[in-house]
């Protein structure tokens, strides 16, 4: 984690007196991942501090859709749920979870679906059913039932998508 972002990781946690535990979680191309807590609270957090404004609004608007459902899971597989966020700092705080889970909604739109030409769709669904492999199935029926809420992902991976 850069040191801009370390810092406020670390000015976040400090509001409600914990920490930055582990400030490596994970890094990707809309943010980086710390995990926050306290020797006081025996259950810690992880933060995503985002790179930039647009994938911060999308992931909280679908982290705020998923918590009006109530949804905990889908398809079996756990989703973080959203404990906090600070719009100044670009960040989400959200429970630990793991596997099988679902994450990472950086890439991810709300109530409507991006327009792309048809051999465009074709050629990247083919590229997930190969990075998937065996568990496309599974992939697949998370991305129906994501969409039937309204929800639609662009960016699944076997790092998102944890089955094991």
């Amino acid at each position: 984690m850069d040191e801009e972002k370390l810092e406020k990781a670390h000015r976040y946690a400090a509001r409600s007196g914990r920490t930055v535990l582990d400030d490596n979680l994970g890094c990707g191309i809309h943010g980086t991942v710390a995990l926050i807590g306290s020797p006081v609270q025996p259950v810690n957090s992880v933060l995503k501090l985002h790179f930039g404004e647009d994938a911060y609004q999308r992931e909280l608007d679908v982290y705020r859709h998923l918590q009006s459902l109530k949804m905990e899971t889908i398809c079996g597989c756990e989703i973080p749920q959203l404990l906090g966020y600070d719009d100044d700092e670009l960040a989400l705080e959200m429970t630990v979870v793991k596997p099988p889970y679902v994450l990472d909604f950086g890439q991810a739109y709300l109530y409507w679906q991006p327009e792309f030409p048809d051999d465009v769709w074709e050629a990247t669904y083919e590229k997930w059913r190969e990075v998937f492999g065996d568990d496309w199935g599974k992939a697949s029926a998370i991305l129906d039932a994501f969409e039937a809420i309204d929800v639609y992902m662009l960016d699944p991976t076997p790092s998102n998508f944890r089955f094991r």
